[in-house]
C-alpha cells in the first residue's frame, strides 16, 4: 500500500515537470500564471470558463420591520471570459449570468445576464486606443431603499443597461493618464401579461 502511494506521488510529480524543450508559453498564459486555472487555448484566444453555485440563507428577504419572511436563495453563476493571445492588440469578450432561485418565494426568482466586449488597439508603440461595449439585463430587489415594497410591487424590477466607452491613454515617464468617454443608457424591461 505504501509503495503504491509513493509510486502515485512520483508519477504525479513527474507529470508536473516541464521539459526545457517544451513549446514557448503564449503571452496571455504568461500573464495568467498567478491564477489557479490558466485557461483553455482556443485558436488565438484563451477561454476562462467559470461556474459558481452558492446558497444564501436570508432571515428577512423583504427587509421589513414586522412580518419578516425568511428564505434560502440558490444562485448559479456561469460565466466565460475570452481573451486574445496576440502580441500587440487586445480583445476580450465577457459573458455570463446570475440565476437566483428562492426556495419558497419563487416570485423573487430572477435571471440576470451580461455580455461585454473590450479591446485595445496599438496605433504606434506609444499610442493606443481602447474601447468597449456592454449590455446587461439586471434587476432591483423589492426591498431596496426607494422601492415600493413587497406589498405594492409583485415582483423585482427588471431593467436593461447599455454602455459604450472609447478612450486614449496619455503616457509620461512616470504615469499613464487614461481619458475616456462613456455613453450609458438604462431602461426598464416591460413584461407583457396575458389574461385568458
Amino acid at each position: 500500500m505504501d509503495r503504491e502511494l509513493v509510486l502515485a506521488m512520483v508519477v504525479l510529480g513527474l507529470g508536473s515537470i516541464t521539459p526545457a524543450s517544451a513549446a514557448p508559453i503564449s503571452a496571455t498564459l504568461k500573464k495568467a500564471d498567478t491564477r489557479e486555472f490558466p485557461g483553455l487555448p482556443i485558436g488565438t484566444f484563451v477561454a476562462l470558463p467559470q461556474v459558481v453555485l452558492s446558497a444564501t440563507r436570508d432571515d428577512n428577504i423583504y427587509a421589513q420591520r414586522a412580518d419578516e419572511t425568511e428564505d434560502t436563495i440558490f444562485t448559479l453563476s456561469p460565466s466565460l471570459l475570452l481573451q486574445s493571445d496576440w502580441e500587440r492588440h487586445e480583445l476580450s469578450v465577457d459573458l455570463g449570468a446570475d440565476l437566483d432561485r428562492y426556495q419558497d418565494a419563487d416570485s423573487e426568482d430572477v435571471e440576470d445576464f451580461w455580455l461585454g466586449l473590450d479591446g485595445t488597439r496599438e496605433l504606434t508603440e506609444q499610442t493606443q486606443v481602447f474601447g468597449g461595449v456592454r449590455h446587461t439585463r439586471d434587476h432591483e430587489d423589492r426591498y431596496v431603499p426607494g422601492a415600493a415594497g413587497p406589498e405594492l410591487q409583485r415582483e423585482p424590477t427588471r431593467y436593461e443597461h447599455d454602455e459604450a466607452y472609447l478612450g486614449v491613454p496619455a503616457r509620461s515617464a512616470a504615469c499613464v493618464l487614461r481619458q475616456r468617454r462613456l455613453l450609458q443608457r438604462s431602461h426598464p424591461r416591460r413584461r407583457s401579461h396575458r389574461q385568458c
